[in-house]
């Protein structure tokens, strides 16, 4: 089953290329695009399904066609809207700014002077279009782009297109017209025909945000803020901040009147008082004259209030005991660290604790901390060392986790109060079963799945009836142990029709679809949580005897998706069992590129910023080659990857790919070329090269039935005819290191292939060694050696290291180590290899390292100086939920 974004893809694919999604409101998905006609990026805004299905293509789009008239500077035109695949849309051009929203969340509060600008560009439109008969009805900041810090007005219109077009049918999708912060009196009490001054009231209400750095009226629910709406007064803006001028408090509670004939008849009228030199009454004048009105008004309006609200059905879906939202913070050294191939974090069965992926012992490694969601505080678990994933047992003793430690990941039970860890050798991505056994496959066996009880027996399941693949794994294991659900591999990681989630049963055989998805769990008692390919997780009743889903799906949310390319993924949330709800909202992972300075200070930061998968300076330092994940943070962690080269003075980009999944980019020695590595297409896992200004098409360089071996990334040596190749994974052998001349050699040959795993080759400029990282010693070291021999094999770092990078010279190798520093290695490479001089280059400094990457995501140009990938902060919240279950369909409580 296709998902809405594939279906619009496949719809608009003649006038639109979809680029990524770029934002979610209550009544629509927005996307980047890019119009083929006119060669311009387009924003497109997709109403959600269920509403679209309730108001019908032709009502609203009649209705919506009527604002394409409205041309304003201040106003965002509409350029296009349809229905393509059962999905109405509308057209817009791309601002690559800001929302309002934004700005005040990163601010607070506005210069009064931007404010009062912002506010009267927002009158200037609003007061032309209501001159055209068009009122706005959604004036919030999320509909009001900056673009070079001015205000555009976007979604004219589109309240009024939806209310005319849905009607009564509005209640069945659960929508409300307006935003209850910002919705004027008669609006909240549901009054169809409203004017301007109910424009007049939200621009005030905005406006007042900008100035107090909050809405006028705030609450924990729909109907605490409508009944403050109705009956309350804001506070006084010049209590609140005093240097907020008389004439601008005096304006904006004007505009916010109860009534709409107190307030200001037009938006001009706002705009001018705004300005004005008349400071008018204070705002506790208008609190005492207005306090003067008689009770039984108030009262009446209010009662009024709620039952229409109640009529309209808000009252209905909100429960006795509200929801409650709550973004958590962690203390300094205590931090969540995400991460990209593995559950980040996991609340115990009961409630009470969250254990999470959080700080090691030095600047890059992990360890697993737990912390009482009652206490403000966490505690690391000694011998946690690399912990990349977690999971509670069933009576919340033990934790299952997940550790890179050693040669080999392999997963591990600790007691969650402490005490001795039981490693699992051979056990990787393992599920808890009620039971209290852990169930996996193992890896190579065909068809075999195992139940593993902590110091106990082992013993097999289920054989047969699923395919051997990378993908099998158990997602959940049923009550009873009656079966699991599990994700079968697909035919390629292009084929996205393949993500299902399967189950299959341990008693009778017996395979059954469940449906589509990437991930699912079973809640007894609740239902199924299924996690759809763009992270939106959705509650489904569920028979577990059956295996089958035997009611509709309703939304719960969306998360961030973790992928290892596409085989298997990690929806980041958890959900226990007394109705809280833990998940990961935003950009899983965020790095920007920086140049450091020659004493380790960031000098200067560029505009390459995303979730890296690794770059490289081009020889002559003028441009960088780097691969990032566009969909990182809305679900898809398995694409697109793409490689881009920026020009490092001017900022010019150029793509180099539009598929498939490409990763870990680097140089041809002449700086003409860019090589990187693929999965999908139809390379399938290989090697594709490319000119770097884009005027050739790409090559395949080196498939994998051509290598041999998987392929990880590899470098050029100075001939541009041979490649050292870093393997992704080779059992038994895990990860080596190999030179191959495509197109001459038929068979690799081996530089480094020993214990442990060899990774991240990178060849001298003169080729004549070859540095590269391995973990034989159970810690992971930087080596080099000759690239004709192993003999005269160097150990270069001591106490753990990231890969290598060459001066352009060839004198010095640089690496980070894991206290965080930059080290600098003079190497002599004749008569025999050896080191000069070690020195410490930069200190203090936390390399970022991307989804998961070992690779040390950073280079060092020409002229000495560092860039290096840097963590960036905000680009997720972990977001806790109280009584999840309450706003949702009585079908699935």
């Amino acid at each position: 089953m296709s998902t809405p974004v594939d279906r619009l893809t496949a719809a608009l694919t003649d006038s639109y290329e979809i680029k990524r999604e770029i934002g979610e409101g209550g009544m629509a998905t927005v996307y980047l695009a890019h119009d083929r006609k006119h060669d311009r990026d387009v924003a497109i805004k997709v109403l959600h399904p269920d509403l679209g299905a309730a108001l019908g293509a032709d009502r609203f789009l009649a209705e919506i066609r009527t604002t394409a008239r409205l041309q304003h500077p201040h106003i965002l035109p509409l350029l296009d809207s349809g229905a393509a695949e059962g999905l109405l849309y509308y057209v817009m051009p791309f601002v690559a700014g800001e929302t309002l929203r934004n700005r005040l969340e990163r601010e607070r509060q506005l210069p009064i002077n931007d404010a009062v600008r912002i506010a009267r560009e927002v009158a200037d439109a609003l007061g032309y279009a209501h001159g055209r008969a068009v009122i706005h009805r959604d004036i919030k900041p999320e509909n009001i782009l900056l673009q070079d810090g001015h205000a555009l007005v976007a979604d004219f219109g589109i309240a009024l297109a939806v209310q005319t077009a849905g009607g009564a049918r509005m209640t069945q999708t659960g929508l409300s017209l307006g935003t209850p912060q910002y919705m004027s009196p008669e609006q909240a009490m549901g009054e169809r025909t409203i004017d301007a001054r109910s424009d007049v009231y939200a621009l005030g209400a905005v406006t007042y945000e900008m100035l107090a750095g909050e809405p006028p009226f705030t609450g924990p629910t729909v109907q605490a803020i409508v009944a403050k709406v109705m009956t309350e007064r804001p506070t006084s803006l010049r209590t609140i901040r005093d240097t907020v001028p008389a004439g601008v408090e005096h304006a904006v509670f004007t505009a916010l009147a109860k009534l709409p004939a107190d307030r200001y008849a037009s938006t001009a009228e706002f705009s001018a008082a705004l300005t004005s030199t008349h400071a008018g009454p204070s705002a506790a004048a208008h609190r005492t004259s207005r306090a003067q009105k008689p009770r039984t008004f108030v009262v009446l309006a209010l009662c009024m209030t709620l039952a229409l609200l109640a009529a309209a059905g808000w009252l209905r879906r909100m429960p006795t005991d509200p929801v409650i939202r709550v973004a958590v913070s962690f203390p300094p050294g205590q931090e969540l660290r995400p991460q990209y191939f593995g559950f980040s974090f996991a609340l115990s069965h009961d409630g009470s604790r969250l254990a999470y992926v959080g700080p090691g012992t030095d600047a890059i490694s992990t360890q697993l901390w737990i912390r009482p969601l009652d206490g403000l505080n966490a505690t690391p678990v000694p011998g946690t060392d690399g912990v990349y994933t977690v999971e509670w047992s069933p009576d919340d003793r033990s934790i299952l986790f997940g550790a890179n430690t050693g040669t080999d990941p392999q997963d591990a039970v600790v007691p969650a109060n402490g005490g001795e860890v039981t490693r699992l050798p051979g056990v990787r991505e393992a599920s808890w079963g009620s039971d209290g056994a852990i169930y996996y496959f193992p890896r190579g066996g065909k068809g075999i799945m195992v139940r593993q009880r902590i110091g106990g027996r082992i013993d097999t399941v289920r054989t047969g009836a699923i395919d051997s693949g990378y993908a099998d794994r158990p997602l959940a294991v049923l009550p009873g142990a009656q079966g699991a659900l599990f994700s079968p591999p697909r035919k390629s990681p292009d084929d996205t029709s393949g993500l299902l989630i399967e189950s299959f049963s341990f008693r009778g055989g017996g395979r059954t679809t469940v449906g589509p998805g990437i991930f699912a769990w079973y809640l007894p008692g609740s239902g199924l949580l299924r996690v759809a390919a763009d992270g939106g997780v959705f509650l489904e009743p569920f028979d577990p005897g059956r295996r089958q889903i035997t009611g509709a799906s309703v939304p719960v949310t969306r998360v961030a998706v973790g992928s290892n390319s596409g085989d298997r993924y990690y929806p980041q949330i958890s959900v226990a069992n007394n109705g809280t709800m833990v998940y990961l909202a935003g950009e899983l992972l965020g790095e920007r590129l920086q140049w450091l300075d020659a004493g380790g200070n960031a000098a200067q930061a560029t505009d390459v910023a995303g979730n890296l998968w690794g770059f490289t300076i081009s020889p002559d330092g003028s441009q960088v080659a780097f691969s990032i994940n566009a969909r990182a943070g809305n679900g898809n962690g398995a694409g697109p990857f793409d490689v881009w080269v920026e020009n490092l003075k001017t900022g010019a980009r150029t793509r180099l790919t539009s598929a498939s999944r490409n990763m870990r980019p680097s140089w041809s020695p002449d700086g003409k070329y860019v090589l990187w590595s693929r999965i999908g297409g139809d390379v399938k896992q290989g090697l594709v090269e490319r000119r770097a200004d884009a005027s050739e098409p790409e090559r395949a360089v080196l498939s994998r039935a051509q290598f041999g071996h998987s392929v990880a990334d590899a470098r050029w040596l100075p001939d541009h005819r041979t490649l050292v190749v870093s393997t992704y994974a080779d059992p038994p052998n895990g990860r080596d290191i190999y030179a191959i001349t495509p197109g001459q050699d038929s068979v690799a040959r081996p530089l480094a292939v020993m214990a442990g795993n060899q990774t991240s080759v990178i060849p001298s400029p003169d080729g004549t060694l070859v540095a590269y990282t391995s973990d034989e010693s159970g810690v992971r070291e930087l080596y080099l050696q000759p690239l004709a021999s192993s003999a005269g094999r160097l150990r270069i770092s001591e106490g753990g290291a990231s890969s290598g990078r060459w001066s352009r010279d060839g004198q010095t190798l640089y690496y980070w180590n894991h206290r965080g520093e930059l080290i600098g290695v003079s190497i002599q490479s004749r008569p025999t290899v050896q080191v000069t001089a070690t020195r410490r280059v930069v200190a203090g400094h936390v390399l970022a390292t991307g989804g998961g990457q070992n690779s040390g995501l950073f280079d060092i140009a020409p002229d000495g100086r560092a860039l290096v990938a840097e963590d960036m902060p905000g680009t997720f919240q972990l977001i806790l939920v109280r009584n999840w279950k309450a706003g949702l369909s009585k079908s699935v409580q």
